[in-house]
């Protein structure tokens, strides 16, 4: 560039700059110059000789201004008044006479009103629309909702927005748009009709990339039926009139005054009417639990003392003024504040059931946990990933609901018990990190704690260890208890081996918030002359335990009677207790039926290995290691209640290194602790052919307060160790082939080392909110026989139906009895 010219682009940029300046404020000055000079005119009204330049011989400029703002400022205060109102009335009945003046006042009122009113929702929000064309998008102003006819005669709820043209905002387009198809900015209405002006120019403030489409409260105002819901109704909302929708709670008549708690999903109001307006009074009259309505009124302060601290709306009333009744109701099955009624009524009627608010804030807290989740799992680079619900019965776990298929007659689909195979293909797909809250079904006995179909958190990995899992995983944790009810686990969790957790409480679920545990005595009676004792103390697979009752001297017979009964549930032949009377008088101070039996070398080191103190009980168990494992594993949970042991709060722990096989004696074959796709410990390869019950599994389980809330492995990634696997459990070539060559395919294509685990969200939600099962957490669950009561499921089906499947039903025979 030359040198000419290299100056005069300083020359331009200086001019620019100096444009820039000057500009904005010359056209600020002349816009209000033009304001003011207009608004001066003004004076105009007033009599020649009151005049500032008549009274003080010299013009004052902007004092028209001030006397038009005083002006507007004293109608405002003229027309506040019953008076004030009559007189403008009056006036609009006189121009309203007037054909042309008519149509062009009620047009500009209207206008000013929409741009003005404080009650108006015109014109308070910025919005985004898709206009003129699909991915094209406008800036709009939401305007409100269209009634009459055009609402009438769409397909959905549709809001009128207003889309205008630049650089001219008061000229544009009027448009309805179906609400889910709209979407809230965060910008000023100032804001966005400066980016009209500027033809896009203006820079706002920057938005939040998660920002949704509108918030709870902006959806609420959306909707024509109401203004607040009964849970925003509070101090802030004082001397406003409001508009609410809901159901009658309760009505109360109190001496000519009726009281009205109106519920919805945020909670409670109280209303109140009184017979000044009779119309709305004979309607309230008429109100009875579980009507449908809607009020209008004004939100004042409750009387002194009559304040109700439980609710959000405690402190305030709302005067009815208004009240439609949209729906009546029949008297209900039962009342729904009724502790009495039984859980099949409740779940017979379960629409009316969720209407409780403890029910109500059991669906809210589920809503919230799987929030929750999801969040977590998506910002640390998960993929939501669907797979199929309709697939192929499996050899292993528990029974498969099938679904007989029409179009290939005689054969049958599974509903999944779990999406296992379907996540480790993901990961030979290449997705890495997978997640899917997911519905699984399992045909197996029901307890408290378990549903025919039930909701899971599956998650899978690649190229992450188990270690790095569990880390991960108890993060998750971790922010699920902090964004849901606010409680901080430990960091790290406590970690106990698979035998550990044996050995100390004979349950891989330990609950740890009950401090006993159980103590390893075989070794002190292997020589003892009493077979209960010496056969398991002399078997290798045998185990005898010995679980210490603090303060349990004071156990009456019959509760032990009563254990007794409890353990024989688990395959216990008996409980043996010695009674602690005086633990410094050695045998002397004890009391058992078993202490003849015992030396009393043998009793001195049961009383020195369990640490049993004067008024302890000490139980124990004797019998195959799996038999004790489970009897004493129980008593001690049921011991810890009964004796109110069980410490308050959440106790979370690891347990890991679960042994890979377990062998059933009744059909001499091995079993997967877990599931067969679990990958065996890489210190424990040479076992699998000499010994694989020594076998330990690279698997984990996440426990909280006694409950597996999830399970999960390192998976097999090579098919040479799968096809061992299913060998050692009994799974010929053939048959793996058959049921998963799919899978044995996929891992010839270059798997990748895979981790993952599964969560039961129902039982998360069951234990944060206190129900003592999982029925309490479900919107519509099933029965403990598997059926649903609400709406008679399952049930037979037409002939026709069954012959189009290619089905024949045989009902199992019944046996008259003579």
């Amino acid at each position: 560039m030359s040198e000419f010219g290299s100056k005069v682009s300083t020359l331009r940029k200086w001019l620019v700059a100096g444009i820039l300046v000057w500009a904005p404020l010359a056209i600020t000055y002349w816009v209000i110059n033009t304001v003011i000079g207009f608004m001066d005119q003004t004076i105009l009204l007033l009599p020649p000789g009151y005049r500032p330049e008549a009274v003080l011989g010299f013009n004052i400029p902007g004092l028209g201004a001030v006397l038009a703002v005083t002006v507007v400022l004293l109608t405002g205060v003229l027309v506040a008044n019953f008076l004030g109102r009559k007189l403008i009335s009056m006036g609009e009945s006189v121009l309203h006479r007037i054909p042309l003046v008519r149509s062009v006042y009620s047009a500009v009122k209207q206008v000013i009103e929409t741009f003005v009113s404080q009650d108006s929702r015109s014109f308070r929000k910025v919005v985004l629309v898709e206009y003129p064309r699909k991915n094209c998008w406008s800036l709009a102003f939401l305007a409100g909702d269209p009634v009459g006819e055009v609402q009438d005669k769409t397909a959905q709820k549709v809001i009128t927005v207003f889309v205008p043209t630049a650089p001219n905002p008061t000229s544009g387009f009027v448009i309805m748009v179906p609400e889910d198809e709209i979407i809230a900015l965060d910008m000023s209405v100032e804001e966005g009709f400066r980016m009209v002006i500027s033809l896009g120019v203006s820079k706002n403030r920057p938005v939040p990339a998660n920002m949704p489409a509108f918030t709870e409260h902006e959806r609420i105002h959306l909707m024509s039926m109401r203004s607040h819901t009964a849970g925003q109704v509070d101090l802030a909302v004082l001397d406003q009139e409001v508009t609410l929708v809901g159901w009658v709670n309760r009505r109360r008549d109190h001496g000519g005054v009726i009281f009205v708690d109106l519920r919805d999903r945020d909670g409670m109001v109280q209303i109140v009417f009184d017979p000044d307006d009779l119309d709305v009074f004979a309607k309230a009259e008429s109100l009875r639990s579980e009507f449908v309505i809607r009020v209008r009124g004004k939100v004042r302060r409750r009387p002194a003392g009559t304040e109700n601290p439980n609710i959000v709306s405690g402190l305030i009333e709302v005067l009815g003024l208004g009240l439609e009744i949209l729906n009546r109701s029949e008297p209900l099955p039962f009342q729904l504040d009724d502790e009495r009624v039984s859980e099949e009524h409740r779940l017979r009627y379960r629409y009316l059931d969720l209407r409780r608010p403890e029910m109500l804030a059991r669906l809210k807290l589920r809503h919230q946990v799987t929030r929750a989740l999801r969040e977590y799992l998506d910002n640390a680079g998960f993929m939501d990933v669907e797979t199929p619900v309709l697939t192929r019965a499996t050899p292993e776990g528990a029974r498969d609901y099938l679904v007989p298929s029409r179009t290939h007659p005689g054969e049958f689909f599974a509903l999944p018990q779990s999406p296992q195979i379907f996540k480790q293909l993901l990961m030979v797909a290449g997705i890495e990190r997978y997640y899917q809250i997911v519905k699984c079904f399992r045909d197996e006995d029901l307890r408290a704690d378990r549903q025919p179909e039930f909701t899971q958190l599956d998650i899978e990995t690649s190229f992450l260890d188990e270690e790095e899992v569990m880390a991960l995983i108890e993060e998750m944790m971790r922010h699920l208890f902090a964004q849901t009810i606010e409680l901080a686990l430990p960091n790290p969790l406590p970690r106990l081996t698979w035998a550990e957790a044996m050995r100390r409480f004979g349950s891989d679920k330990p609950d740890l918030r009950i401090p006993l545990e159980l103590v390893d005595v075989g070794d002190l009676l292997v020589a003892v002359d009493f077979k209960v004792f010496s056969g398991p103390a002399n078997d290798p697979r045998g185990r005898i335990a010995a679980l210490r009752v603090p303060n349990g001297n004071s156990l009456p017979r019959s509760a032990i009677d009563d254990y007794t009964k409890f353990v024989s549930i688990y395959g216990a032949k008996g409980l043996a207790y010695i009674k602690v009377n005086d633990a410094a008088a050695g045998r002397e101070g004890l009391q058992s039926p078993i202490l003849k039996f015992l030396t009393d070398e043998a009793i001195d080191g049961i009383m020195t290995r369990t640490g049993a103190q004067t008024g302890d009980v000490v139980f124990f168990g004797a019998d195959k290691a799996k038999i004790v494992n489970e009897s004493l594993g129980a008593l001690r949970v049921k011991i810890g209640q009964d004796m109110g042991l069980v410490e308050q709060g959440f106790r979370a722990l690891w347990v890991t290194e679960f042994p890979m096989f377990e062998y059933d004696e009744k059909e001499g074959r091995y079993y997967a602790l877990h599931h067969p796709f679990t990958a065996p410990n890489q210190d424990d390869l040479h076992l699998l052919e000499t010994d694989p019950e020594a076998v330990r599994s690279r698997a984990y389980d996440f426990v909280l307060n006694g409950f597996e809330l999830g399970g999960g492995s390192v998976r097999i990634h090579d098919q040479t160790m799968q096809k061992r696997v299913f060998e050692l459990l009994g799974i010929s070539a053939e048959q793996a082939s058959e049921k998963f060559g799919f899978l044995l395919d996929a891992l010839k294509f270059g798997a990748p080392p895979m981790a993952g685990l599964a969560f039961g969200v129902d039982r998360i939600v069951m234990l944060m909110s206190g129900a003592t099962s999982i029925r309490e957490v479900i919107a519509f669950p099933k029965t403990q026989s598997a059926a649903c009561l609400l709406t008679n499921a399952p049930s037979e089906v037409d002939e026709a139906q069954l012959r189009e499947l290619s089905i024949r039903v045989r009902k199992p025979v019944v046996e008259k009895a003579e």
